[in-house]
């Protein structure tokens, strides 16, 4: 009895040693995985005998030497973790979940619970055990469909029973995944060494000469077709595309517009539509991401990013505006000064008027002295009353304030390089005299959408029919300089356009930085491929060399200004002109009148002189004539 019972002991103990060693296989492994993907913690998914005491001694054992690695571990069964995905999907984000299969039916299972859930929240590190049956060691070795949901994105790496490889495996549609192997279990340590990068992505994101169908807009600045060529920033950007990713473009099917969805349907047309159909792989235009958009197509990453503007046609700051030398002062401040200057010199003509002079004409006298005060000119005569001292004195004071406050003001009016009519939207749409264009008018009711609806308002019902709208960024900006219009677009358009723009134009910016990208059917197969490509392009330089290349740069702090022709200061000129002319045929009048009133007394002096001819003595006559001519 004793024999029996020693013997069930050591075979006990064997069975532990054995699980130990491989809690000591999987627990390195584990970590490797956990520090290379910078995942935030471990689940542990067990299957259907994950209870057993063999299950939890080896899985024990690997989550206390997690712990002591500093990661945080959670052992779950299959059910409990689709649990927690309902309950709080976001557990999973950046996690790693550890998957151990020894049954055909522990795969079966897993599938069947993981089949509705997004798989790219997680890494996932799949053991197919040593000890496992041969039929699931056959699937891993040679799989014939796919696990689950498994999509390109999907970061999966697989253990395969007595291999020493770590493999991932990915899906680009196909039902066969794709495996490659990317780093291997090393003996002595039981951890793992990563093939090189290139080695790892080599052939994942690449499709093999694969055929693409893709769909372009006719308006676009950055997509053209000339000649039966393709040209522009996104044509290049394209051709690099399909060079690394390794397609060919089987057909560009052109749109007129970017697209709008059809009002109580989901259905789009233009280029939008026929992505949203999947009657193409990808759109190549500068798409902005609405959030209507995303719920109907997946975008890429961004490639163009930046701001929208409203431009318009800019002011001529070297014209004199009228309007501008009674800007300094509000209408209510001219109406106060004139009122004082009427006052004081109705003032003034009280204290010095007496009865047998003319009332008005010194009224007028004292009313031109208040204005000749307000302009800092001397009086004939200061006045010796000390009333009248008291008020020239106020008076001079006060013309020394207003008129230093009106030059200032003035200066800075006259001088300011007023480029935009308005400084903020909410002055453009209270303004109303200038019609709003845009290509894309899905923008402004996305824009608006979640913020200032009133605004929002404004604005469509500043925008110009459907039917009346430019067909290309050129023509709006062409009418932008001949009409009084504004135009709703990215920054990145003008600067596409600036050499082709036909006058100096004027902005708004809107503060919202809306990113520009292509789009992809929903779940498409190839936005991951795309994106990655996206990445390798932005860190070696492609795109920052294709905005040098085709976007012109604009200095915004460098301000040149133009010297001043005669033809814009010609209105000047005619003032000083018209008072010339104006002072002469004044001074001709007078001199005649002067000379007439002259020549008229002479006569009615003479005739005097002549009635009294036979009163006096004839020398005496000659005397007088001789004296009055």
């Amino acid at each position: 009895m004793q024999f029996f019972i020693f013997l069930i002991l050591l075979c006990t103990s064997s069975v532990i040693i054995v699980k130990l060693n491989e809690a000591h296989f999987y627990g390195p492994a584990i970590k490797a995985v956990h520090d290379k993907f910078e995942a935030n913690g471990v689940a542990i998914t067990a299957g259907i005998n994950h209870l057993s005491f063999e299950q939890l001694t080896v899985w024990h054992e690997t989550s206390r030497f997690l712990s002591n690695e500093g990661i945080s571990t959670l052992i779950v069964s299959f059910q409990q973790l689709r649990d927690i995905w309902k309950t709080q999907p976001t557990y999973t984000t950046s996690s790693l979940i550890v998957i151990a299969f020894e049954t055909f039916e522990e795969l079966h299972t897993f599938e069947l619970i993981i089949k509705t859930f997004h798989m790219n929240y997680a890494v996932w590190l799949i053991f197919f055990m040593r000890d496992a049956d041969r039929e699931v060691c056959h699937f891993c070795r040679n799989p014939h469909g796919t696990i689950a949901n498994l999509k390109f994105g999907t970061r999966i790496l697989i253990s395969c029973c007595d291999s020493n490889m770590i493999e991932e495996w990915w899906s680009i549609g196909e039902n066969l995944p794709k495996r490659q192997e990317i780093g291997r279990l090393m003996d002595e340590n039981f951890t793992i060494s990563w093939f090189s990068d290139e080695l790892m992505n080599g052939d994942k994101y690449s499709l093999k000469g694969a055929s693409l169908r893709i769909t372009a807009v006719t308006q676009s600045v950055f997509f053209r077709k000339k000649d039966g060529q393709i040209y522009g920033f996104l044509a290049e950007y394209l051709k690099e595309l399909s060079r690394a990713m390794d397609f060919k473009v089987s057909e560009i099917i052109w749109e007129e517009d970017f697209g709008v969805c059809i009002t109580g349907s989901s259905d789009c047309t233009g280029s939008i539509g026929r992505v949203q159909r999947e009657e193409v792989d990808l759109g190549v235009a500068a798409f902005s991401a609405t959030v209507e958009r995303h719920n109907l197509v997946d975008f890429t990453l961004p490639i163009i990013t930046g701001n929208y503007e409203i431009y318009f046609s800019k002011y001529d700051v070297i014209n004199v505006r009228w309007n501008a030398y009674f800007k300094p002062f509000a209408a209510d401040v001219w109406i106060v000064i004139i009122c004082s200057i009427l006052m004081t010199a109705i003032f003034f003509t009280l204290i010095r008027y007496k009865r047998e002079s003319p009332f008005f004409p010194l009224f007028a006298d004292h009313y031109l002295h208040m204005w000749g005060i307000l302009c800092h000119q001397s009086v004939p005569a200061f006045p010796r009353e000390a009333p009248l001292r008291i008020v020239y004195l106020t008076m001079a004071l006060s013309a020394l304030v207003i008129s230093s406050t009106y030059a200032a003001s003035l200066t800075s009016t006259l001088t300011l390089s007023l480029y935009s009519p308005f400084n903020t939207v909410e002055e453009f749409v209270e303004d109303g005299t200038y019609e709003l264009i845009v290509l894309d008018s899905a923008l402004i009711n996305d824009m608006y959408k979640f913020s200032d609806k009133k605004l929002k308002k404004k604005m469509l019902s500043l925008l110009r029919s459907e039917d009346s709208l430019p067909k290309s960024p050129q023509e709006a900006f062409e009418e932008v300089c001949r009409t009084r219009v504004a135009f709703f677009t990215h920054e990145a358009t003008k600067k596409a356009l600036f050499d082709l723009i036909p006058c100096e134009i004027s902005f708004i910016r809107i503060n919202i930085t809306n990113p520009m990208s292509m789009i992809t059917p929903r779940g498409s197969k190839y936005t991951e491929i795309i994106n990655h490509h996206i990445c390798q392009f932005k860190e070696v330089g492609l795109l920052r060399r294709l905005e040098n290349k085709y976007f012109i740069k604009m200095e915004n702090d460098q301000t040149v200004h133009a010297p001043i022709s005669l033809q814009a200061v010609k209105s000047i000129f005619m003032i000083l002109v018209t008072g010339c002319l104006l002072a002469s045929i004044i001074f001709i009048i007078e001199l005649k009148l002067y000379t007439y009133c002259k020549n008229l007394c002479d006569q009615r002096r003479r005739k005097t002189l002549l009635g009294k001819r036979g009163k006096f003595p004839f020398s005496m006559y000659n005397f007088v004539i001789r004296k009055f001519p």
